[in-house]
């Protein structure tokens, strides 16, 4: 794959801030080798705002390569605050979505059959896609709901949105727009993420 080799390990360290306060780090690491990929993001709160508000998130890619392309075996992720705990696990098979498990378990009912979606892959594996060959042609999923990732110029849409167990329209993630400075595929120097209305940017610490 082109700007990545095979049997390597990449690490990208990023600094998160809400305007210009420092609220926490994100590590991506992927792994690959002939076989398989794995790819861990590991959020952490720090700063002054961690005395008001703590967080940590886990989320975990595993999959195989096929024509250089990211397809994802499972996905699972971990957020954490003060508050509350809330797990995602997700297992697919032939590009399909064929099981979730939600914790704690979700009392609405399922108003969108996820197994029906063609091509389907988690988070983390789309956004590997559009990093290393700018372009996504699966519909991601995370557990709550299904989306398109499309990268227009320098900005990742979310088109072609659905709750699975939400009654409503809404989307939380609106847009990602990410700078890759000198390299023209990989992972990218910044990113800026628009989630329920605020925006958050990643700028990459690590050489």
């Amino acid at each position: 794959m082109s700007g990545f080799s095979r049997a390597a390990e990449v690490q990208n360290i990023y600094k998160i801030e809400f305007g210009s306060i420092d609220i926490g780090t994100m590590i991506w690491t992927l792994n690959n080798d002939q076989e398989k990929y794995i790819s861990k993001i590991i959020l952490k709160d720090r700063g002054l705002l961690s005395v008001l508000y703590r967080f940590s998130g886990e989320y975990l890619s595993v999959g195989y390569l096929e024509k250089n392309k990211f397809i994802s075996s499972s996905y699972s992720q971990k957020w954490q605050t003060k508050k509350k705990e809330k797990v995602v696990k997700i297992l697919f098979e032939d590009k399909k979505t064929i099981n979730i498990i939600l914790k704690p378990r979700e009392t609405e009912k399922l108003r969108i059959d996820f197994t029906n979606f063609e091509k389907t892959t988690d988070p983390i594996s789309s956004m590997l896609n559009i990093f290393f060959s700018n372009e996504n042609n699966f519909t991601t999923i995370d557990g709550r709901r299904v989306y398109k990732m499309k990268k227009v110029k320098n900005k990742i849409l979310i088109n072609d949105y659905y709750n699975l167990w939400a009654d409503h329209s809404r989307k939380d993630l609106e847009y990602i727009v990410i700078e890759r400075g000198k390299n023209k595929i990989g992972f990218p120097e910044r990113f800026k993420i628009k989630n329920k209305g605020l925006v958050f940017s990643l700028k990459k610490i690590n050489s």
